[in-house]
């Protein structure tokens, strides 16, 4: 037997007993309040232990069941209140006893789609109908109400993506930051490296030119006392 159900704070509550020895398997999706007004879509899907749920397009849980027993044969769909219920333990006589009272704009399982049956195929000897059964406004409330739930999902991707341009236009102005501030310093050490590397050829070239000046010099005044020398003994010769 599979149920689902809300709990006294409207949150949803998914029962399994697919074997009679054994107690059900009880999982609480969520904590949130589902009886807010909104139009909520849950689709639960079992594969063997597996059962996966998901909440609209927010919660998405997975569980693993006490047993991998399969439905074989369903000799009953029921939506709201469960009767005939004296092969129910308490617990679950308790649960199913409270019926249902709302709004249920589509119910599918697998293939069956047993609320259109039953709006459908009333004189049908295959569906029973107990208590009032009328056709309201779920159309039209999950129509505006998907309105408001587009609009704040729109809302809220604006302010995500004004946050993060926000965010990438401030890396980006970090990045280019950092590039011109590396760049500057690279300029900086290459003008000190060219001005050090010219100023030590001017320091050399002038070195040079005073030797050179001085070697010249050297030599003027060697070549000029040897001639005086020579004069010299020239003028002791003839005397």
């Amino acid at each position: 037997m599979g149920k689902t159900d809300c709990t006294q704070e409207w949150t949803l509550q998914i029962w399994y007993r697919l074997q009679t020895d054994r107690s059900p398997d009880v999982f609480s999706p969520t904590p949130a309040n589902l009886a807010d007004g909104r139009l909520h879509r849950i689709r639960i899907h079992r594969v063997g232990k597996n059962l996966y749920v998901q909440i609209d397009q927010d919660v998405h849980r997975k569980y693993t069941l006490s047993s991998d027993a399969e439905l074989i044969s369903i000799r009953s769909l029921t939506l709201g209140k469960v009767t005939g219920m004296e092969n129910l333990d308490e617990e679950v006589r308790r649960a199913a006893s409270k019926g249902f009272i709302g709004c249920l704009s589509s119910v599918q399982f697998n293939h069956v789609a047993p609320l259109k049956a039953a709006l459908t195929n009333r004189g049908s000897s295959l569906v029973t109908i107990r208590g009032d059964l009328v056709e309201s406004n779920c159309g039209a409330l999950a129509e505006s109400t998907s309105h408001t739930l587009q609009d704040e999902a729109a809302s809220e991707d604006k302010k995500q993506h004004s946050g993060s341009t926000q965010k990438d236009l401030a890396v980006i102005a970090g990045v280019v930051t950092a590039v011109v501030f590396i760049a500057v310093c690279a300029l900086a050490v290459i003008s000190r490296l060219l001005y050090q590397q010219r100023r030590a050829q001017r320091s050399g070239g002038s070195g040079m030119k005073d030797e050179h000046r001085h070697s010249m010099c050297t030599d003027y005044r060697t070549e000029l006392h040897v001639h005086n020398t020579i004069r010299d003994s020239v003028k002791e010769y003839y005397i």
